[in-house]
């Protein structure tokens, strides 16, 4: 054995270090549940930020849905107001034509048959 150690017995020697464990073991439990709730609102924070950001998302794309709507039944009405138009524009050339073919009709029925002989000439010539 070693005499030249000293007379200090070991607990003596080691009395002040092992008296701050308590302290630091209760102190770090502090520290990590401080750093756990930290933790834990900023993932509810981010988690409020996330869904008022999706809130705002939908809510911006709704309106863009709603304008592209009404544009698109702003343009399916002008359309529609163009495809009347033009179909009236059809009926009316079709009554024109009809009329046209009908007038000599008409006019060669309104003459008398004095006026006229079997040859088409007139009797008085």
């Amino acid at each position: 054995m070693r005499e030249d150690l000293g007379i200090t017995p070991a607990p003596q020697l080691t009395g002040g270090a092992l008296a701050a464990v308590p302290v630091v073991v209760s102190l770090w439990i502090v520290f990590i549940n401080g750093i756990h709730a930290i933790s834990k609102r900023k993932e509810q924070l981010a988690e409020e930020e996330k869904k008022a950001a999706v809130a705002q998302g939908i809510k911006t794309e709704q309106e863009k849905l709603a304008d592209t709507v009404a544009k698109l039944k702003e343009k399916a009405r002008a359309d529609q107001e163009a495809a009347v138009k033009r179909e009236i524009k059809k009926a009316l050339e079709a009554a024109d034509r009809q009329t046209d073919e009908t007038e000599p009709a008409l006019e060669s029925s309104s003459r008398t048959p004095l006026e006229t002989t079997p040859a088409g000439k007139k009797e008085s010539e």
